[in-house]
């Protein structure tokens, strides 16, 4: 999956050898989109699952959706 730049982004993760993120931060949360290829859609479709993986030590809470809660400005 790719990371989306996207209306009302107001930060920009950056980290060597990885795509920028575009986000919004706000009410203690850090929201991302990411669109899948065209084989990950394919995948999701013959209901396979999608991964999360979070580097480090702990797990912070995590919501993984289909539709945000951010809406096209």
């Amino acid at each position: 999956m790719k990371p989306v730049n996207f209306p009302g982004s107001n930060l920009l993760l950056v980290a060597e050898d990885c795509d920028d993120l575009p986000a919004i931060r706000e009410n203690g949360c850090i929201l991302t989109l990411w669109q899948p290829s065209d084989k990950e859609r394919e995948l999701i479709s013959q209901g396979k699952g999608v991964w999360l993986c979070v580097w480090g030590e702990q797990h912070p809470p995590v919501l993984i959706m289909a539709e945000g809660v951010v809406t096209e400005q």
